[in-house]
Parts: C-alpha cells; structure tokens; sequence
C-alpha cells in the first residue's frame, strides 16, 4: 500500500490538520488487515502508538532529542498517586498530543510523504491511521480499563535486609501486558523515581540514618491502575 497526495501539496503547519486530512485521505486504499473500529478508545490507540512511535516517543523520547511523549494516555494524581510526578507535574502526553499526532501524520513533510514517521519507515498502515483518525475526532477519548488489563509488578533484589553504612538495591518493574510503567520506590524518607519499565539499581548511603526498621514501598502505575505495594523491610544496625 503506498500513501499519495492528490492534488498540490499541503503543508499543515500553513492550513492545519483539516486540510492535511484532505490532501491525505485519497492515498488510502483497502489492503486487507484489521479493520479499524468505528469508534476507537485509547485500548484500541495505544498498541499503535507503542508499535509505529515507541522507539522515538516512548520512554526514552529526551535521548532522541524529540522529547514527546505519549506512551502514556495521561497521568494524574488522582488515578497514579506519586507515580503521577516522576514525568513531572502537567506533562502532555497522548491526548494533549492527540493533534499533534494525527497532523504528523498525515501533513505533507515536503517530498511526497507524511511527516511520520520518517523515512526509511514506512507508512503506517492504512486501519492504524483511520483508527488514529476516529480516536481524534471523537475527541480522544481513554475509555473503560480493559478487561484483560494486569497491573504492573516489582521485583526488589539487595544485598541485605540489616545494613551499617550502605544498602545495595536493584529493583526490576514489569508490565505483562507491555504497557508503559512509571513508579516510585520508597526507602524511609528517600523516594527513587522509575521512569520506564526495567531494571533500576541503586546504593543508599545509611551511615546516618537513624538505627531501627525502615519500610520499602513501592507506587507502581501503567496508565491504567495504581498498585501500592509493601516491598520489604530495610534494618539499619551501627556497628559499634
């Protein structure tokens, strides 16, 4: 499937995702494939936006230089509790993108292609960009949490439960379903932010910490569901 203009070539950033959408729509043609739902949820968005935009705009979006993020559909307090701060307070994700998303897109990069993604990528597929499309144009909505949805989970491994001066941790955060996760492990009164699933190590000074029994917590969120988990328990024991 090959996605063309018709007509002479627009540039979005001039007259806006209404035209690019026009100048767009003729270059898609049935090729088979899924078919895109009539109207589409952020459950039907967000495997798309993870396949065709991950590498660029998933976790690791600041070592791209772009910056854009939108793994996520939104993060607040309300659903993610301190795990909402870790990718700091108001920061846009997917449904403030949404526009954004849908003009890069389908906008007119100025030699006979979208804007995104760029080449040597092809083109998205043509039910992933008409399911983009609805999602937009219903006015982005997130929808129910799927019924098949796993919370995210933590795996803590450390060089001990009683330390002196310092405690060697690693902790591993997963997702079954693949989804994004942030989350923010608590140590006493030192709190450790994880911006991404996977392994996150890390040495705490104890040497003047107060002796005694130290809870580790951890706030785990995938966009979906919170999850407030007790972890271990940390002794801090001075030798004499």
């Amino acid at each position: 499937m090959k996605r063309t203009t018709t007509g002479s070539k627009v540039r979005p950033q001039e007259l806006g995702i209404a035209a690019s959408l026009v100048a767009f729509a003729g270059g898609f043609s049935g090729c088979g494939g899924p078919t895109a739902p009539a109207h589409p949820t952020w459950a039907d968005v967000q495997p798309i936006v993870a396949g065709q935009c991950g590498h660029c705009h998933g976790s690791t979006s600041t070592a791209h230089g772009g910056g854009f993020r939108f793994d996520f559909y939104d993060m607040t307090q309300e659903l993610c509790g301190d795990a909402a701060r870790v990718l700091g307070a108001q920061a846009p994700l997917a449904k403030a993108y949404a526009p954004r998303i849908i003009n890069a897109l389908s906008g007119d990069a100025g030699n006979g292609r979208p804007l995104m993604p760029p080449p040597p990528a092809p083109y998205v597929e043509g039910w992933q960009w008409t399911t983009l499309l609805r999602w937009w144009q219903d006015g982005a909505p997130k929808g129910d949490l799927p019924p098949d949805n796993h919370p995210a989970t933590l795996s803590l491994y450390h060089s001990a439960t009683s330390v002196d001066r310092a405690w060697q941790l690693t902790a591993l955060v997963d997702d079954a379903d693949g989804d994004p996760v942030v989350g923010v492990l608590r140590v006493g009164d030192v709190s450790l932010p994880m911006d991404r699933a996977g392994s996150f190590g890390a040495t705490l000074d104890t040497s003047s910490w107060a002796e005694g029994s130290y809870a580790v917590t951890a706030t785990l969120c995938d966009g979906w569901s919170k999850v407030d988990t007790m972890v271990a328990t940390l002794e801090v024991r001075h030798a004499l």
